[in-house]
């Protein structure tokens, strides 16, 4: 069963949602709903909707790769989820990480 509010990639556990982005920017639902929604807090999922409305998905795969290049450099894919779900309050898979090409410089 898909989720109604669209995923990043196919994979169901990856987050950001931008089809939850697009509600909460719509206005059918509230930041605060959308957080609880993505286990973030509210100012996250606020940031979150500021990137997307500046540039879509891409910009959100853009600034995870920015993180993973810059701030988590040098980190492998299990350590980086980690520190991408501790830091920023995003729960990215591994395999998200692996398909955005960050880690095949390394």
């Amino acid at each position: 069963m898909s989720s109604p509010y669209g995923d990043l990639h196919d994979d169901r556990k990856e987050l950001p949602r931008p089809g939850l982005i697009k509600a909460a920017l719509t206005r059918r639902i509230t930041s605060r709903q959308g957080a609880q929604a993505l286990h973030l807090t509210i100012r996250q999922f606020q940031c979150l909707k500021r990137r997307f409305r500046e540039g879509g998905a891409a910009a959100l795969r853009a600034q995870i790769a920015t993180w993973v290049t810059t701030v988590y450099s040098g980190l492998r894919d299990v350590h980086l989820t980690e520190k991408l779900r501790e830091r920023q309050g995003l729960d990215i898979c591994r395999e998200s990480i692996r398909r955005c090409g960050c880690l095949s410089e390394r």
